[in-house]
């Protein structure tokens, strides 16, 4: 990629690309295995790290387990999960997304980095938690005012207008 086109995009957009290019099956992860490692700094990436780490957020350590065992290669990744964790292991470090012209310094994907894509796409997931509770009558008065907001300035939104005249609800601050 041309250093023009990627100084064309910026904020969230760079981070997801920095993120996918150093992790292309980030993706195809369940969001559960995406915890785990985003978790894997304050843990460790031990098995006995994992059963912590799923004692902590909730999660049954065999079903993860399994996961990390059937999660295998995607035709974009050639690692398995258990090869992140073990790179992460090893290097006690996320991976490599760049390395800088003459080699001296490799570029890593930073922790919050991670947080922040995954944050967007938890955001989704919350949004739909959200309406389904106001469906039900259900819910906090800001939650209703997060989906009637959000509603108000879709709708309000033609084409030739631009997101950041508005500015985009979010749920998390990223």
């Amino acid at each position: 990629m041309s250093m023009v086109k990627q100084n064309d995009k910026k904020g969230y957009q760079l981070v997801e690309e920095k993120v996918l290019k150093a992790i292309p099956c980030w993706t195809n992860w369940t969001r559960q295995l995406r915890r785990v490692y985003l978790s894997l700094p304050a843990f460790g990436s031990s098995d006995a790290s994992i059963e912590e780490i799923c004692e902590e957020l909730g999660f049954n350590y065999e079903s993860i387990k399994m996961k990390i065992k059937i999660t295998c290669s995607h035709k974009d990744c050639e690692k398995s999960f258990q090869s992140w964790l073990d790179a992460f292991s090893k290097n006690n470090d996320y991976p490599v997304t760049t390395v800088r012209d003459d080699g001296k310094y490799e570029y890593r994907i930073k922790h919050d980095e991670l947080k922040q894509v995954y944050g967007q796409y938890a955001d989704i997931i919350s949004y739909f938690h959200m309406e389904d509770m106001k469906a039900q009558g259900k819910g906090s008065d800001f939650a209703m005012k997060v989906i009637d907001q959000r509603k108000l300035v879709e709708m309000n939104q033609s084409e030739e207008v631009k997101e950041e005249e508005y500015g985009e609800v979010s749920l998390f601050e990223t």
